[in-house]
């Protein structure tokens, strides 16, 4: 049974492991994929809401045998993480750890059999046109909206909730985290831009 998709678009975010520009080998998978980890503060909770709430509307999407039993559908995995639960961090990080430690956070990508991910300004160039990103100019640790798309998987009988790596619009340079790093649509996730003949960033 195919799931219907859902989008949506994040509040502004922190980065970390951006691989966007160019793939990387997914172990698991054996896929090149475009990746980054999204990290949500706690303390904005405009944040991660657009997530959360595809998170919810999936949820109800769910076959009966998932929605009518209380234990699987509490089992249900997802991506959407809490930085500050142990049993949810990567296996490399402590409790308490920095950069995760008041955050939620999520890992997502996009395989190279799609169009790859775009990286824009929020702002427009003097023409109208959006301005995209060179790779020295987006690092971890940099702030951001991305655009996602939500759906349900099923694997063996076990189903969960997971989010693909759309397009990203740049917001403003953080601290550096990790280091690491086709056809441009015309239309993007984020709705109107300003024309400006400066950065918004001084």
């Amino acid at each position: 049974m195919a799931h219907p998709r859902i989008d949506c678009r994040t509040g502004i975010v922190r980065v970390n492991h951006v691989h966007v520009f160019e793939p990387r080998l997914n172990k698991k998978s054996g896929k090149m994929e475009h990746s980054l980890l999204l990290l949500f503060p706690k303390i904005d909770p405009l944040s991660s809401y657009p997530v959360t709430e595809v998170l919810n509307q999936l949820k109800t999407q769910l076959p009966p045998v998932v929605l009518n039993n209380p234990r699987a559908l509490r089992a249900i995995k997802t991506t959407f993480r809490d930085g500050d639960i142990e049993d949810e961090l990567p296996s490399t990080v402590k409790l308490r750890d920095l950069p995760y430690a008041g955050h939620f956070f999520m890992s997502v990508s996009q395989d190279t059999a799609r169009n790859p991910p775009v990286v824009i300004r929020n702002y427009l160039d003097p023409d109208g046109n959006q301005i995209l990103l060179q790779p020295h100019e987006f690092k971890s640790g940099d702030y951001c909206m991305v655009s996602l798309s939500g759906y349900i998987w099923e694997f063996e009988g076990t189903y969960g909730i997971s989010f693909g790596l759309r397009n990203i619009q740049f917001s403003h340079e953080g601290e550096a985290l990790t280091r690491g790093n086709g056809d441009v649509r015309q239309q993007f996730d984020f709705g109107p831009a300003h024309v400006t003949n400066e950065s918004p960033l001084g």
